[in-house]
Formats: C-alpha cells, sequence, structure tokens
C-alpha cells in the first residue's frame, strides 16, 4: 500500500489526526471517547432502523407470499454480484486511507468517487445485456433490471459512507440511513397495501438509494471535500488497493448469496421464498455487529501502530461483540415459531422455521468474523484474510451441492440445507481467523469471557424456550434479565466496567484513553 512509502514523521501526524480529532475549536477529544460518540450516534438511530428492518420483514413475505418473495431473493442474488464487481472493495479501503492520510482525504475521496460512478455505468450496462440474453421470465427479468440499479445506487453510497467512516463522522450516516430505511419501507408499505407488487417494492428501494445519495454527497463535500482532478495513477492505486478487500468481498458474497442460486437449480421459487424469510428474520439482530464493525474499523485503523492500545481495543470489540450477539441468537433460536405467528405470515411459511434457527446459531460467529477481519485488515493482513474467505467460499459451494440436493429430496426443503452450510462456513472462518491473529492481540481472558458469555446465552436460551407460551412481552424482558444478571454474576462485566463507563459518558471521561476498555465491554447498554 502507499501508505508503507510515507516518511515516519507524515505517519505519525495523519494517525495523530485521525486518533485525536476535536469535535470543536480547542477541543480534544480522546479516541475512547470518539468510539462512544460514534456508537452513541448509531445506536441512537437503530431503533428507529431496527423497526424498519422488522416492518420489511413482516410486510413483504405477508402480502407478496413465497413465490414473489422468492423472486425478488433470485434477482437481489443477481444484483449482488453486480454490485461486487462495481465496489472492487473501494469502500472498505477508502475508510481505512482516509482514517491514515487524511491531509489526503480531498483527492482520495474525489477519485474513488468518480472510479466507482465509472464502474457502476460499466457494469450496469453489462448487467442488462446479461439479464436480457438468459431468458428469464418477464417479472423475474424487470426485477433483475431494477434491483441491480438499486445495488449500483448502494455501492455508491458506500463509498460515500467509507470516506466518512475514515474521519469517524459517523452521525451524519446514522441519519442519512435512518431517513433512506424509512422512506424505503414508508413507500413499500404504500405501495403494498394498495394492491402494488414486486416491482413497486424494487422502485421504492431505488427512490430512498437516490435521496441518500444526495444527502451525503453534501455531506462529504462538507466535512472533507472534493479535490481534482481525476488522476489514473490515483485510480490505480485505489484499485490496486481495494483488489484484496474485493476478493474477500467477492467470497463472502459467494458463501452468502451462491445458495440462492443452487437452490433455483433444486428447487422451487416457494423454497427461495422460505429461505428469504428465515434471512429477513435473522437480518434483525444483525444491526449489532454492523455497527460495531462501523464504529470499530477506522479506529483501529488509526491505532494500528500503538501495539498496546490496539490491542486493548481489538480484545474489548470482539468480547462486546460476543456480549450482544450470543442473547439474540439464542433467544432467535428460542422463539422463531413465535415470530412467524406474530408477523402473521402465510401458513406455509413455517418451513422457514428450521432454517432459520440453523442461521441464528451462527450469529455469533459472523459477529466475531466480521471484527476478526477488521482486525486483520487494519494490520495490513486483509490478503490472508482474503485468502481465507476464498477457502470458505470454495467449501461453501462444494457442501452446498450436497447439502442443498439431500435436504430437497429428504424434506422437501433445500433451505435447510443451504442454512446449515451458511452456519458450517462461519465455523471454519473462525478456526482460520484465529490461525491468522498474531499472538497478543486477544489474550486468555478474552476466550474465557467469551466463554461465559456461551455458557450464559445457553441457560438463557432454554430458560427462554421453557417459556415460549407466555407472551414475547414477557418472554424477550425475562431472557434479557436472565442474560444480564449472568454476566454480572460470573464477572464477564465487572462493577469497574460499570463505574468507568459512566465516567466516560461525563466530561471527566475525556481525560483519560484508559476509559476506552470498558466502552467496548458494555457499548451494547447504549
Amino acid at each position: 500500500m502507499e501508505v508503507a512509502e510515507l516518511e515516519s514523521t507524515a505517519k505519525a501526524a495523519s494517525l495523530e489526526a485521525a486518533a485525536t480529532e476535536s469535535d470543536g475549536p480547542g477541543e480534544f477529544v480522546s479516541p475512547g471517547r470518539r468510539i462512544l460518540g460514534n456508537l452513541l450516534a448509531l445506536s441512537a438511530v437503530r431503533p428507529l432502523t431496527w423497526l424498519t428492518t422488522i416492518g420489511l420483514t413482516i410486510l413483504l413475505p405477508r402480502y407478496l407470499g413465497d413465490v414473489n418473495l422468492g423472486k425478488i431473493n433470485f434477482a437481489f442474488a443477481f444484483a449482488d454480484w453486480c454490485g461486487l464487481l462495481a465496489s472492487f472493495g473501494i469502500a472498505t479501503y477508502l475508510a481505512k486511507e482516509v482514517a491514515q492520510r487524511r491531509d489526503r482525504a480531498p483527492s482520495i475521496v474525489f477519485n474513488a468517487v468518480t472510479l466507482r460512478f465509472a464502474l457502476a455505468l460499466v457494469i450496469g450496462g453489462i448487467a442488462v445485456i446479461v439479464a436480457s440474453l438468459i431468458g428469464y421470465d418477464p417479472l423475474t427479468r424487470n426485477l433483475v433490471y431494477l434491483l441491480t440499479a438499486h445495488m449500483l445506487l448502494t455501492v455508491f453510497l458506500g463509498v460515500l459512507i467509507g470516506a466518512l467512516q475514515g474521519v469517524q463522522q459517523l452521525r451524519i450516516v446514522a441519519l442519512v440511513d435512518a431517513v433512506m430505511k424509512v422512506l424505503q419501507v414508508g413507500l413499500i408499505a404504500v405501495f403494498l397495501l394498495h394492491g402494488h407488487g414486486p416491482i413497486a417494492v424494487a422502485i421504492a428501494y431505488i427512490a430512498g438509494d437516490l435521496v441518500a445519495v444526495a444527502w451525503l454527497l453534501l455531506a462529504v463535500r462538507r466535512r472533507i471535500g472534493f479535490a481534482g482532478p481525476v488522476s489514473w495513477g490515483a485510480w490505480r492505486s485505489i484499485l490496486r488497493g481495494g483488489l484484496p478487500f474485493l476478493v474477500w468481498e467477492t467470497a463472502l458474497l459467494t458463501y452468502a448469496r451462491v445458495d440462492v442460486i443452487i437452490l433455483a437449480v433444486y428447487a422451487d421459487d416457494a423454497v427461495l421464498g422460505w429461505y428469504g424469510a428465515a434471512y429477513r428474520i435473522i437480518a434483525i439482530p444483525l444491526f449489532v455487529p454492523a455497527v460495531l464493525l462501523t464504529v470499530m474499523f477506522p479506529a483501529l485503523s488509526a491505532a494500528a501502530r500503538d501495539s498496546e492500545l490496539f490491542n486493548r481495543m481489538a480484545r474489548r470489540a470482539v468480547l462486546l461483540v460476543m456480549l450482544a450477539t450470543v442473547p439474540m441468537a439464542f433467544g432467535l433460536m428460542a422463539i422463531t415459531e413465535n415470530l412467524i405467528d406474530l408477523f402473521g405470515y402465510p401458513r406455509e411459511f413455517t418451513n422457514s422455521i428450521l432454517p432459520t434457527v440453523l442461521l441464528a446459531a451462527a450469529l455469533p460467529l459472523v459477529g466475531l468474523n466480521m471484527m476478526v477481519g477488521a482486525i486483520l485488515s487494519a494490520r495490513d493482513q486483509q490478503r490472508q484474510w482474503a485468502i481465507a474467505g476464498v477457502i470458505a467460499a470454495v467449501l461453501n459451494v462444494s457442501l452446498n451441492f450436497v447439502a442443498i440436493p439431500y435436504a430437497q429430496t429428504h424434506f422437501d426443503n433445500g433451505a435447510i440445507g443451504a442454512a446449515l452450510v451458511t452456519s458450517l462456513t462461519e465455523v471454519f472462518l473462525l478456526v482460520a481467523g484465529q490461525v491468522l491473529l498474531k499472538r497478543g492481540i486477544l489474550d486468555a481472558r478474552t476466550y474465557v469471557a467469551a466463554g461465559k458469555c456461551m455458557i450464559i446465552g445457553i441457560a438463557m436460551g432454554v430458560v427462554v424456550w421453557l417459556a415460549r407460551d407466555l407472551p414475547l412481552v414477557l418472554t424477550v424482558p425475562l431472557g434479557a434479565g436472565f442474560y444480564g444478571l449472568g454476566v454480572l454474576v460470573f464477572g464477564v462485566v465487572s462493577r469497574d466496567d460499570l463505574v468507568q463507563i459512566r465516567a466516560l459518558l461525563s466530561r471527566r471521561g475525556r481525560e483519560t484513553d484508559a476509559a476506552l476498555a470498558p466502552v467496548a465491554t458494555n457499548s451494547d447498554e447504549t
């Protein structure tokens, strides 16, 4: 990477700028407070975006049915590949570069934006040609066109978010994300309630994208700026820097979406709809690791050359992921059937129960792997992580060609096999990540604490399952209370942690970076 060519003084200056940015004139903000501030900003709007996720989870299966939902699921799988090619790993690379090279951020961002726009035009044209030649039915073909446009707008949006992520200005990102999702879900609800179908849903997605792109373009211009001209050398550097992230994202998309393609070969649209419903239910708790990754990656990148600070941040980030995802995973496994009844799905969506349970089991692994990937990338080990991702993708494809037809033949539900293979792939990545992490980043105390989280989570899941006949308004608080008490009793979160997080939230917390440690321990409570 070009960062390695900078003089040591320039490295130190850019690192200091990223890690100690002020919120106002003469006002120092420690890394710990910066991270907590971004977590609070993202968490503040998360209830709203979480409700929009639940809204889609309820609306789409209920009003579209399994066949139309299956068509949308397939069209999204096609569009995701187009988005991947247009993204080229640029957004992740940009977040890291801007965090470490603040002095050149306007030029880097300008060239990244223009490159992303050019890639989107090329890939979009190729996608239209391919979709027209393959011979889909008219509804599926039109969905492919529209959702590909949606995905290309999304990846363009991603580069703007990456730029703001690099300067750790995530409040505006959180606000725009919330407004976009509320607009999309509102339009989808209106369209579906007035009898419109899948095409209207795709149009609603595009409308929200356009608003978000315009808003974030203005935000990036204000907070970072654009400095031309277009530089072919800069484009080459961005493509070269984004390549390892593209390899990883390709592997990730392969094992995240290839099962849909294989399902389309061995099963009908209804099975695709059952699997799509399972993924929508799983998406409800996935915002937690996504928020943590968005906040922690630029902070880890900025602290990459301070081993002590970096290791402390990495350990707490991993523990925080476990604290947040374990209760969600085991709780969801216990009440999946209750949720499907609550959402009012048609009867055929009972076939989504087992796939949802299998996907929920891997939720903590997904969170851990996301954070391990951020840790490795911040330490310039993205190439090794990308190789692990390629191996995982090959493993995933191979197992799906066995598991999906087996499940379809024996259970008349290939989605069961697809969900099982997805979870097994996360197990492989977890092992690979631990092998790649340099010794000393995670210590024995981190692993012990993570193990305690798992034990407490399993016990909580049993309690929630035994109380599954109670209304959800009682079982959910019961599970949360049981888990919270467990992490306190078993010392996963200590009283000192609670005291320090309170200090960090106060003005006094500004004076010490040591308070960073409890930020990651307890931030799920924020």
